[in-house]
């Protein structure tokens, strides 16, 4: 399970979970949840304890591959003219 969807079925805040793992800022949590940043091994742990194994390694690992898939067909759209031009 994605630690978003955690998250909103627990009806918990993003500081709760910061907290609950022992990060210091809940935008942390946020980018983690986005895909925007991949947490170390060891917050991944803190993540999984904290769901009680509801958020696990490997969502992380799948999350990280739809960030990737997202990255490569938004790279491979064709661009406008006004993107174009924009250079």
């Amino acid at each position: 399970m994605q630690l978003r969807s955690y998250r909103e079925l627990a009806k918990l805040t993003l500081q709760q979970v910061a907290d609950g793992v022992g990060l210091a800022n809940p935008t942390v949590v946020r980018r983690h949840e986005r895909g925007d940043a991949h947490p170390d091994a060891t917050t991944i742990e803190r993540y999984r304890a904290f769901t009680q194994g509801a958020v696990t390694e490997r969502d992380w690992h799948e999350l990280r591959l739809e960030r990737e898939q997202e990255t490569a067909l938004a790279a491979a759209q064709p661009q406008s003219k006004e993107q174009i031009h924009a250079r």
